[in-house]
């Protein structure tokens, strides 16, 4: 199936080097060694669809962050002027926070942000996995956001008995293909895949989130969003002003961004070693 943007081929990122206001949000630990659905609707434009004659109005630090037709995602139906992709853990309270805000601004730009779902499940939340197969479960059968809420509402009981009863209450119409999805693990490999992407692409806590192609972390206000979205908005219009269609400006972006995302190189202590990477999210602050 056709990426939004080009699969990414890229060398494998650390963290998010973000210089940004607040910063909450779940750290994994460090790894140790040795360890689809409706289509929500609308006009989709991938970056093959478009040439790259507008790229020099695209400014800033900004990624090829790709997603599918049949993602989740919600908001502006016939294309948007600002794209947020969000990695998100139904086990990290900071996600839910961020999940809330990414509605309420959804709501209020509703022709013109758009909102992609990416599963970023972290080892040290142990029902967060079967959470994302279970709300990818039922967003193949049309109710995958009905559940993403539900869950995140009721994220200190996720054994697979209380997500199925979720499902029931969200009106999963097939409920046996449902406990036959989540039972066997149709959907690890997509879940897994999300991961992937967003480690090569430097997320490393959650929440993490890219606005057109531009990374950020932590939970944010209403607020703090929609002076993101607005700063974004003064961007895109350069783009229009140019000729794009509102449902390229997207495509438009990921033609003119980074494919890669190179490791930075940290600094090394006296003895010649690497010291402990920096920039981990504070929940404390």
């Amino acid at each position: 199936m056709k990426r939004f943007a080009l699969r990414t081929i890229i060398a494998s990122g650390l963290l998010l080097g973000l210089a940004t206001t607040t910063t909450l949000g779940c750290v994994a630990p460090p790894a140790k060694t040795g360890e689809k659905g409706p289509v929500t609707g609308g006009s989709f434009v991938t970056m093959d669809d478009v040439d790259a004659s507008m790229n020099d109005k695209v400014t800033g630090d900004r990624y090829q962050i790709t997603y599918e037709e049949d993602d989740m995602w919600h908001g502006a139906p016939e294309g948007a002027l600002v794209t947020i992709v969000e990695y998100s853990d139904f086990q990290c309270p900071y996600c839910s926070r961020l999940t809330n805000s990414l509605k309420q601004v959804a709501e209020e730009y509703p022709d013109e942000v758009r909102i992609v779902f990416k599963h970023f499940p972290l080892a040290m939340h142990k029902q967060a996995k079967p959470a994302s197969e279970a709300v990818l479960a039922a967003h193949a059968q049309g109710k995958g956001f009905e559940l993403h809420d539900l869950v995140f509402d009721n994220a200190r009981k996720l054994s697979n008995e209380d997500l199925i009863h979720y499902a029931e209450q969200v009106g999963v119409p097939d409920m046996a293909k449902f406990k036959a999805d989540l039972e066997g693990h149709t959907f690890t490999a997509q879940i897994d895949e999300d991961m992937k992407q967003g480690q090569n692409f430097g997320v490393g806590s959650t929440p993490s989130f890219f606005i057109n192609g531009r990374p950020e972390r932590g939970t944010k206000s209403p607020e703090q969003l929609k002076t993101m979205i607005e700063e974004e908005k003064k961007m895109v219009q350069a783009l229009l002003d140019a000729g794009s269609k509102q449902s390229e400006v997207y495509a438009r972006i990921m033609k003119a961004a980074k494919s890669e995302r190179a490791a930075p190189t940290w600094p090394k202590n006296p003895k010649g070693k690497q010291k402990s990477r920096p920039g981990k999210p504070d929940p404390s602050k």
